[in-house]
């Protein structure tokens, strides 16, 4: 299994002003069938602040939003 981590930038609470940097996490598994010996990749994308909090997508194409699984605090993208 690969991992890779990316920066997505410093998102806000807009009540309390609280920032967070939010980290995209993709995990890669290689599947292979062992019939034909075909391979596919699976990619599970998972969300994270910097600090471990879990975080669930809840909108937003161009400028996704963030809810807090702990707090269901919502987080937007600053600048």
């Amino acid at each position: 299994m690969k991992t890779t981590q990316t920066l997505l930038g410093k998102y806000q609470n807009p009540a309390t002003k609280d920032e967070y940097l939010v980290l995209e996490i993709k995990d890669f598994d290689r599947i292979v069938n062992h019939v034909d010996h075909s391979e596919r990749t699976l990619v599970r994308c998972r969300y994270e602040t910097f600090n471990g909090e879990v975080l669930e997508r809840v909108g937003g194409l161009s400028h996704p939003r963030f809810k807090m699984a702990t707090t269901g605090m919502v987080l937007e993208q600053t600048g």
